[in-house]
């Protein structure tokens, strides 16, 4: 895997004084900058990383674009009008951003960090409904992946939030299994931002792709089978 420096201490004090000047305005004038320091190096970045990706899951085959997120935010139902967002992010997965709910890996990269997400987490009350039959049918296919050494020693407990009830069906497994009343199920980790300036960072973000594969991996069948369905 070569090693190359895709970002340099311009990429994040580009953030740094958006985060300080979130208008229009000021957007419009450092667009130049943004485009030579920010939009363009992470692009590459994607690209290359797109490139590795497949080469250990061919199915992943969607073009870089389609898996980086705007810069721009939707303020049509939010409290917070600021137009940008302060960081750079991306999800690598079978569909890219068009499938949120598809598990993947997030990360972002903003001022002060590299965060690396992992699972599924934007579902509906029916793919809810059928991760939570998959825990239950395959329990300990799915406690073998979470519990791995280097999974729990780079991504630490699954996340997620927590539902109140559940279906009837579910209730007895759930008093042994408490990821049950997940409605979703992330990991993530947290590195240093200096992370992102070393030539290796694409081992980096290789290395934690490969830990979070087989905890996708797992989500992956239900969610194909109810796509094909």
């Amino acid at each position: 895997m070569k090693k190359r420096t895709y970002f340099t201490t311009a990429f994040t004090d580009f953030f740094k004084e958006l985060e300080e000047n979130n208008h229009k305005e000021w957007f419009d004038e450092n667009r130049k900058r943004y485009h030579a320091h920010v939009k363009e190096p992470f692009d590459d970045f994607i690209k290359d990383l797109l490139v590795e990706v497949g080469k250990i899951d061919p199915a992943i085959n969607v073009p870089y674009n389609k898996c980086i997120f705007r810069i721009n935010r939707d303020v049509r139902f939010s409290k917070d009008k600021t137009l940008y967002k302060t960081n750079r992010s991306a999800f690598i997965s079978r569909f890219g951003t068009k499938n949120k709910s598809f598990p993947g890996m997030y990360f972002e990269i903003n001022k002060n960090e590299l965060r690396i997400y992992g699972g599924v987490y934007m579902l509906d009350a029916k793919q809810v409904y059928r991760i939570r039959e998959e825990i239950q049918d395959y329990n300990k296919d799915f406690r073998k992946v979470i519990t791995e050494k280097r999974f729990n020693s780079t991504f630490g407990e699954v996340q997620g939030e927590k539902a109140k009830r559940l279906n009837k069906e579910f209730q007895q497994f759930a008093a042994s299994e408490d990821l049950m009343f997940n409605k979703n199920w992330y990991v993530y980790a947290s590195l240093p931002l200096n992370t992102i300036y070393q030539e290796d960072l694409l081992n980096v973000m290789m290395d934690h792709y490969q830990v979070l594969e087989p905890f996708n991996k797992f989500f992956e069948r239900p969610l194909l089978d109810m796509l094909n369905q």
